[in-house]
């Protein structure tokens, strides 16, 4: 939407979750399927396995999903529907893919250096 909001993130993507290994387990795992639901597939197991719990009751949120604004690759942009299987070989097609070994540098760009102090 463009703008900083906070959303319940029980059930909708896997950067919203930590769980122990005992629950991991009960739940089969990650499903190995290529579908742009993966998650969604996995955090349903994982509920019907384990009791959900809210972390923000004693943490403030931590994350900040976005990808349009950053101009980086993200699956998300190339998923046309939940059973779409074909996403990932759309990447080559897409995006710019390095033919050699480059080096990663974590660094936030300057949005997400505003959003995290507004959190702060």
């Amino acid at each position: 939407t463009g703008t900083l909001q906070e959303e319940a993130a029980s059930g909708r993507f896997h950067a919203s979750i930590a769980f122990t290994r005992a629950a991991y387990e009960t739940a089969g795992g990650w499903p190995l399927t290529q579908r742009g639901d993966f998650d969604q597939q996995f955090l349903t197991r994982l509920s019907q396995a384990s009791t959900t719990v809210d972390p923000c009751h004693t943490h403030p949120p931590s994350y900040v999903f976005r990808w349009g604004s950053t101009q980086s690759y993200h699956g998300q942009g190339l998923m046309q529907t939940a059973s779409d299987t074909q996403w990932y070989d759309r990447v080559p097609d897409a995006y710019a893919i390095p033919s050699d070994v480059v080096a990663l540098v974590p660094n936030a760009d300057r949005e997400t250096q505003d959003l995290l102090n507004t959190m702060s």
